[in-house]
């Protein structure tokens, strides 16, 4: 089935984009009102084409894959990046064997029991 703009079918994923429904229920809703009318059930890939391709009034964009700043150390995502990820490893080595690390400190609480 092929969707067409400003059709009854169009509207119901206009008002589902809206209140931020996926394209599984949308497909979900859409079918269950399709068949309720006497007509064949639509297909997920349907919805979704329509939402990326066939549609005007969606307006849809992509992130880029590079962040902005990943190649600069002076910007504040990098330094907390690197903050998180200098701690990540010191927690990495503070738990490996104690025998390999003699200045670890143990924690003055007992271990959590899962």
């Amino acid at each position: 089935m092929i969707i067409v703009e400003n059709s009854d079918e169009a509207k119901i994923i206009y008002d589902d984009l809206e209140h931020d429904i996926s394209t599984s229920m949308t497909t979900f809703m859409l079918s269950t009102w399709l068949q309720s009318e006497g007509k064949q059930p639509v297909s997920w890939s349907a919805v979704e084409n329509f939402k990326i391709k066939g549609s005007e009034i969606i307006v849809t964009s992509k992130r880029t894959t590079k962040k902005s700043g990943k190649l600069d150390p002076t910007l504040p995502w990098s330094q907390a990046r690197n903050a998180t990820f200098t701690q990540f490893k010191e927690m990495l080595r503070l738990g490996e064997s104690p025998e390999n690390h003699p200045d670890r400190v143990d924690p003055p609480f007992p271990p959590l029991v899962g």
